[in-house]
């Protein structure tokens, strides 16, 4: 369903529905993964903090985690002084 918000540009119930799957994740995989739509989600709005704040809780789980350490870096870039 968060991903059927998004297509409506409806971020808010997008991240209920991502949050809510994230407390239904059965494995650390898909808590992950949750996780990272969650992030996605806030740095799309311009929540930049937000979205590192749930990278690194993704990393806590699986900290080898390709995609959480790619986001991580990408979301932390934008928050690097801009010449």
């Amino acid at each position: 369903m968060g991903f059927a918000y998004l297509e409506k540009d409806d971020c808010e119930n997008a991240l209920n529905r991502f949050e809510y799957a994230l407390k239904n994740s059965r494995t650390d995989k898909y808590k992950v993964y949750s996780l990272l739509l969650i992030s996605r989600t806030y740095f799309s709005t311009g929540k930049i903090d937000n979205a590192i704040e749930k990278c690194k809780e993704a990393l806590s789980i699986l900290p080898n985690d390709n995609e959480a350490n790619y986001s991580l870096l990408t979301y932390e870039s934008f928050k690097l002084p801009q010449h």
